[in-house]
């Protein structure tokens, strides 16, 4: 029997696709059982075992892993502490990142 898979490690899997895309050698009943539920929400995609996160809105692939971690996210984009808005940002209000602040603005 094999432990269950945790939320965190999900979400790095998740995070991890979206960023480098990678290749799972050995993959157990249980991990491919999440990934086929990450890839029916469509938040990622597999070419040939290649996992990659450009099937989707990376806003909502940010969204499910601030869900999966249990941290915050913003209200707009769902960029989070480790998975920021391209090119960085920071948190300018409690529920906002300083990208979407200046574009609300």
């Amino acid at each position: 029997m094999t432990a269950p898979l945790d939320n965190d490690l999900l979400a790095e899997i998740l995070m991890t696709a979206w960023e480098y895309g990678f290749h799972l050698q050995t993959v157990t009943t249980e991990m491919q059982r999440h990934l086929d539920a990450l890839i029916a929400e469509g938040l990622i995609a597999d070419a040939g075992g290649h996992l990659y996160g450009g099937a989707g809105d990376e806003a909502r692939a940010r969204k499910r892993y601030a869900e999966l971690r249990g941290v915050r996210s913003c209200a707009r984009c769902h960029c989070a502490d480790d998975w920021a808005c391209d090119g960085g940002c920071w948190w300018a209000a409690p529920d906002l990142c300083s990208r979407c602040v200046q574009e609300t603005a």
